[in-house]
């Protein structure tokens, strides 16, 4: 998986997602503006890739129903496609996942199977979704997921013309891959800024050590705590022009920030973009992305206290 994904690819990804997803509004900033896929269906951005996903698979492999593995939004996003789309649905989460998921992945009849953090990564590595009856749609790893989340940087280049950099919260990857893949296709000269928490580095520690690393989590920007994977190794490399990180207490900061100052309710990794804008000097028309905005509510009081 070395190469971006193709413009044909993400248009075709986009025009499928369309009917069922939103245009999130851009909102100004001091110095930057926010684009609010906390406002997508289930809040997250998570929806855009998975409807392109499950759309493109063939009649029979959709009727057997949706499976995924996910630290939350995605599980929240599978099982809102496989409602809308009106098949089954079970997901595979950390039992640590925040309960607003959880219970939103059940609201919209989806099955939740919560297993321990080490003994679902090994599900994974060992890929046991092949044992079961659904269809598995990865949650960052797979292509057409990937050019879903493309219409994001679709969007992004018709409502900013004078685009100069985006700012993406990286987790997995598929966001970040699928956005950089859709502006560099069409403005190669657009600086893609991937963001991480310093409670959970992946990728700075990937890219420092050249392989895989194994990082205990300990950051509230859960929704970017997936685990390494090769296939994202050289498809992130090309597609993040720079890394930042932001320190824990600055992302606990953004979050009440983003509630005052812009109205904006952001889970933790749906903060992170904005909480790196503070570390980029001033010029260049930037949009930072809010991926999504399903926080713990007992966090969100605390934090806003």
């Amino acid at each position: 998986m070395a190469t971006v994904v193709s413009l044909d690819q993400i248009r075709a990804a986009s025009d499928r997602a369309r009917p069922y997803v939103l245009r999130t509004p851009l909102i100004p900033i001091e110095g930057a503006q926010l684009k609010l896929e906390c406002l997508q269906p289930t809040g997250s951005f998570k929806v855009r890739g998975f409807f392109a996903a499950a759309l493109a698979l063939p009649p029979d492999r959709l009727r057997r129903g949706l499976i995924t593995v996910s630290a939350g939004n995605a599980a929240q996003a599978c099982a809102y496609v496989a409602k809308r789309l009106g098949v089954s649905c079970r997901v595979f989460m950390y039992d640590t996942a925040p309960a607003t998921k959880s219970e939103g992945v059940k609201r919209l009849g989806g099955k939740v199977i919560g297993m321990p953090r080490d003994e679902l990564l090994e599900w994974m590595t060992t890929e046991k979704w092949r044992d079961e009856p659904e269809t598995f749609i990865h949650g960052f790893a797979d292509r057409e997921l990937m050019a879903g989340h493309g219409g994001i940087g679709l969007e992004l280049l018709e409502d900013v013309p004078d685009l100069e950099r985006v700012v993406v919260p990286v987790g997995g990857g598929g966001l970040v891959s699928g956005v950089a893949s859709a502006l560099k296709g069409l403005r190669p000269g657009i600086e893609v800024i991937g963001v991480q928490s310093d409670g959970y580095p992946l990728w700075n520690r990937v890219f420092e050590s050249g392989g895989p690393v194994s990082i205990k989590p300990q950051t509230i920007a859960d929704g970017t705590t997936a685990p390494f994977d090769a296939r994202m190794f050289d498809l992130i490399k090309e597609c993040v022009d720079r890394w930042l990180t932001v320190p824990e207490p600055r992302l606990r900061a953004a979050i009440p920030e983003l509630a005052s100052a812009a109205k904006v309710v952001a889970e933790g990794a749906g903060a992170l973009a904005y909480a790196g804008l503070d570390q980029l000097s001033p010029g260049p028309r930037t949009v930072a992305v809010v991926s999504g905005g399903n926080i713990d509510t007992a966090l969100l009081a605390d934090l806003l206290s």
